[in-house]
């Protein structure tokens, strides 16, 4: 079942009922079986989005809009990896190549063996849709770059649509995806197949005409601080492709 989600709006209530909105007219749609990731800078809105679709947001936010069917059968892994640490493994799926630890106890494990096993039981669940939410945090590179090929093998093989947030992929990590939402200022700029999203920012005048990748360019350009305002045509882009959403 694919996953779609049309005009999701987002606002924190603060104190002395300020409001500030996180996610504005959220629009996108994920093909079942795919590997998503969704891609911004720091506090752009991607966890924000990943956490609305996975219904983890805490009371102090407003939704606006959302289907309660989302939340059927579904899996969630957050940055913080939290077990019992005397628990052990006593069923462990070889696709989590997390076999070898399996009679061990988790208070053993170190940071990268604990995000796999945290995995692992949310997929013993056999959900449907798997959210995990950055993914890198606390891994090296390398590290990471493993993981992702063990969840791009459960999409394949299991069928599961599998969602997660990441501030910078790697070109090897993109080469993986098969779908892409860029946040862009609580904002989404994008939200396709990956393989066609440079295209997509070319015939919307985002040409990169200088030798650096696709992702460096869009992610320097879509950067909304004053500190980047040398990008003459961001501001005006950005704008295009937010009213086209």
């Amino acid at each position: 079942m694919n996953l779609e989600w049309k005009n999701v709006e987002i606002e924190i209530l603060h104190d002395e009922n300020k409001i500030e909105c996180v996610l504005s007219n959220a629009n996108g749609k994920i093909k079942s079986g795919s590997l998503c990731a969704i891609m911004g800078h720091k506090n752009s809105g991607k966890s924000v989005l990943l956490n609305t679709l996975a219904g983890k947001l805490s009371p102090n936010f407003l939704i606006k809009v959302v289907n309660e069917k989302w939340y059927e059968k579904i899996g969630y892994v957050g940055k913080d990896i939290c077990f019992y640490e005397n628990l052990k493994i006593d069923q462990i799926k070889e696709d989590l190549q997390i076999k070898e630890i399996s009679d061990l106890a988790v208070n053993v494990f170190d940071f990268d063996e604990k995000k796999q096993l945290k995995i692992a039981t949310e997929f013993f669940n056999e959900p449907s849709r798997l959210f995990i939410d950055d993914p890198t945090h606390g891994l090296n590179s390398g590290s990471f770059n493993n993981l992702l090929k063990v969840l791009k093998c459960l999409c394949v093989k299991y069928k599961m649509t599998i969602i997660f947030t990441i501030q910078r992929p790697s070109d090897e990590v993109f080469n993986e995806l098969d779908q892409l939402i860029i946040i862009s200022n609580s904002h989404t700029v994008y939200s396709g197949e990956a393989k066609k999203a440079e295209e997509y920012f070319a015939a919307n005048g985002f040409k990169n005409e200088i030798t650096v990748s696709f992702l460096n360019f869009n992610l320097e350009t879509l950067k909304t601080n004053k500190t980047y305002l040398e990008f003459s045509k961001s501001q005006t882009f950005f704008s295009q492709i937010v009213n086209k959403k």
